[in-house]
């Protein structure tokens, strides 16, 4: 029997406190935060929203921003996984919305100060607010 004292040490399980905005989707930027997020290692390596890969655009043990991706509507688990092998979980913690979507754009060309109305369904995507349009 071989025996190695003091070479391992049990660290406490990370965990999501808080999650803003809990839903969303495609393209929403959604920031979690609580602590031990890098379960133990020195990042996160991968995240998902409702069993989708997110993209990661920012990590640190105490916060992970991640932008969310194309999926259908449903809710799932949050999943952190770290480059220790760890895994930090928010249980339902994410909802994919249904996509937004344009119906029309009057008129259909312009030049620079054109007004232009846009109709559609959904646009805010869960937000209270429109950040960018591109025409």
């Amino acid at each position: 029997v071989i025996i190695a004292s003091n070479a391992w040490t049990k660290l406490l399980e990370g965990e999501i406190t808080n999650v803003v905005p809990n839903s969303g989707q495609k393209g929403t930027e959604v920031v979690l935060t609580g602590s031990r997020l890098q379960g133990g290692g020195s990042a996160v390596v991968s995240v998902t929203l409702a069993g989708t890969a997110a993209s990661i655009e920012s990590e640190s043990d105490t916060s992970v921003t991640v932008t969310a991706q194309q999926a259908s509507s449903g809710s799932g688990d949050i999943v952190l996984i770290s480059d220790s092998g760890a895994i930090v979980t928010s249980v339902g913690g994410w909802t994919y919305l249904v996509e937004g979507v344009v119906t029309s754009v009057d008129p259909v060309s312009g030049q620079f100060g054109t007004l232009v109305t846009i109709a559609g369904a959904r646009m805010f995507g869960g937000g209270s607010a429109i950040r960018n349009i591109s025409l």
